[in-house]
């Protein structure tokens, strides 16, 4: 076996980590029949090829998470949101590893700083108003409910103002949360869409893969 091979592949499985140790294995062997069907026996030449082990590594991690299930429609919850997180990052590292990827990430940070940067300001502005309208209807009812004992008409009026401040946080909130994360799933779906048309060339190859496409 050719030492400049071999030492390759072993980085590779260094930068694969993140890959499920079966996926890893059938990756890495592909890898290796690769290169000793190319006779790729240098590192120059198959660096020139492939690129480095960590760039190579990058889009395989990249093109593996977008072969995975396209994420689900039910809400977020702790599990999902590290997967997606996680995806996300090996698509970035991924797009970033390919010679045209620091203008296209470039041009796509323009892009989500603005949307994100707009969508920020109005989360802001609502979460003001939640937080002004519960001081606003705390105080009322405060102030409203010795007015029970001496003017209860009034205090009865002035509470149930207050009262319904605080109803319509209850209702805000819950509606804001979801704001946020469709959001979010938007952001995801946005990277991921950009990591299919980017990696077209299915770096995330296994040796049972290529048997199974002959």
């Amino acid at each position: 076996m050719n030492q400049e091979i071999e030492a390759y592949i072993n980085e590779l499985s260094a930068n694969l980590q993140g890959l499920p140790e079966d996926e890893r294995q059938e990756t890495e062997e592909f890898y290796r029949e690769y290169l000793l069907d190319g006779k790729l026996y240098s590192r120059s030449s198959i660096e020139q090829k492939l690129g480095t082990s960590q760039q190579l590594a990058r889009k395989i991690l990249a093109d593996y998470s977008l072969n995975l299930d396209e994420p689900p429609t039910h809400p977020i919850n702790h599990q999902r949101s590290q997967s997606d997180l996680r995806a996300v990052w090996w698509i970035i590292l991924g797009i970033l590893a390919m010679p045209v990827g620091i203008p296209i990430l470039s041009a796509l940070l323009g892009i989500i700083v603005a949307t994100i940067s707009v969508i920020c300001a109005l989360i802001i502005g609502f979460w003001g108003l939640i937080f002004a309208l519960a001081g606003i209807g705390l105080t009322i009812v405060v102030k409203a409910i010795p007015l029970l004992w001496t003017q209860w008409q009034v205090g009865l009026f002035y509470t149930g103002c207050g009262l319904v401040a605080l109803a319509l946080v209850a209702l805000i909130v819950p509606m804001l949360i979801h704001l946020i994360r469709i959001v979010i799933d938007a952001s995801f779906q946005l990277i991921r869409r950009l990591g299919h048309k980017v990696f077209k060339n299915q770096y995330y190859q296994t040796a049972s893969k290529e048997k199974h496409q002959q």
